[in-house]
């Protein structure tokens, strides 16, 4: 399987939304949105993906 993480092409070894995140080395704080569906920070354990799922991860900024 394949999805595509901010506009990467990624092969992970999970399906499950939280679990592809780790592999792919983000880390917490962020937002999510598959397929520009914004998914909701609970449900990141449950969220099955499925091949050529688009993925944006969103970090927050600080600036002043």
């Amino acid at each position: 399987m394949y999805c595509i993480i901010n506009g990467q092409t990624f092969r992970p070894t999970s399906s499950i939304l939280i679990e592809v995140l780790s592999q792919w080395g983000a880390t917490p704080p962020y937002a999510v949105a598959v397929n520009r569906q914004l998914i909701q920070r609970q449900a990141l354990t449950t969220r099955a993906l499925n091949a050529g799922d688009m993925i944006d991860l969103l970090l927050p900024i600080q600036g002043g």
